[in-house]
């Protein structure tokens, strides 16, 4: 994995014109090509534009708010997400995201695309039992459930965790409770399991 961003200028808006969404996406490419010319464009499952705002109110010495929040974008990123075989890559690897400034200099990029070798083994279990046995988990739990997610992917760690294989995996994601929490579950797909523990966003 790589990263490198330029954090004097990160969320931080620049007084110049902000450029279009079309051009960043083209920039982004060129930069792909150019840097990165070891990301296959056949893998790219996913191109994102996101937004990141710089937020900004004036305070008097007790720190309370004097004038309006401001609100301007302040930076651009394209986040690429990544599929092999036509299956998508979840969890925190499988991305590359390269970041832009308010008029559209390159202030940094990060990557977490591991190699790999395409190795299948045993067969999978039904995404229906996966489902009918959460129903049967939860049945025992007061609240609502409400499942919002449910897909075959292939796990990739994050930065800084050596894995030297990835799993495929069912990815299950349900709100619960009264504060709506987001839980995430993976479960093997030969044999059902949890895969990790709960992760909560």
């Amino acid at each position: 994995s790589e990263m490198m961003i330029d954090l004097n200028r990160y969320t931080i808006a620049e007084d110049v014109p902000e450029i279009s969404t079309d051009e960043i996406k083209i920039r982004a490419k060129g930069f792909l090509k150019k840097y990165l010319s070891e990301i296959k464009p056949g893998e790219i499952d996913q191109e994102k534009v996101v937004k990141i705002i710089d937020q900004s109110v004036k305070i008097d010495e007790k720190g309370n708010p004097i004038s309006d929040m401001k609100r301007k974008i302040a930076n651009f990123m394209v986040m690429y997400s990544r599929s092999l075989d036509g299956v998508p890559i979840i969890g925190p690897g499988g991305k590359v995201r390269i970041y832009f400034s308010r008029g559209g200099e390159i202030i940094g990029f990060s990557k977490i695309w591991r190699d790999y070798e395409s190795k299948v083994e045993g067969k999978a279990i039904s995404p229906h039992k996966i489902i009918d046995n959460f129903k049967e988990e939860k049945a025992v739990q007061t609240g609502d459930i409400d499942a919002t997610n449910f897909q075959l992917g292939i796990f990739e760690d994050g930065r800084n965790k050596p894995q030297i294989e990835c799993v495929p995996v069912y990815q299950l994601d349900y709100n619960s409770g009264s504060s709506s929490m987001r839980t995430i579950k993976f479960y093997d797909t030969e044999n059902g399991e949890d895969k990790f523990k709960n992760l909560h966003s």
